[in-house]
């Protein structure tokens, strides 16, 4: 997964795209967009009683992420979130998540995002 999303966005240098080179792979740093988005998608919508026209209309507005260690292949990870916020904008309203992705047998922080 890791490869093929290094590959999609056009990451493809020696750390995140050549598995036969001499160092060890890691994800690119976006990739954990890929392991928050389900965790984002399952609560949007149900938690805030959105319609599918105004879940689509949804956007995602920034993101700061802190990466305590790399994301490597093989990794079992967990991500977790939480609505920490909600505030009435112009545009309509602003939600503020925060995301943490853990390994699942230690716990051990990997990314914390905002």
């Amino acid at each position: 997964m890791t490869l093929a999303f290094a590959a999609g966005v056009g990451d493809v240098g020696s750390r995140t795209f050549d598995d036969a080179g001499a160092l060890p792979v890691v994800a690119p740093p976006a990739f954990c967009a890929r392991l928050e988005w389900g965790v984002l998608l399952a609560g949007r919508g149900a938690s805030f009683g959105l319609d599918e026209r105004e879940r689509a209309r949804a956007v995602h507005v920034e993101q700061d992420s802190t990466f305590h260690r790399p994301i490597r292949p093989g990794d079992v990870l967990t991500t977790r979130g939480r609505v920490v916020a909600i505030r009435k904008t112009s545009a309509g309203a602003l939600v503020t998540t925060h995301l943490m992705t853990t390994e699942a047998a230690t716990g051990a922080p990997v990314v914390t995002s905002w």
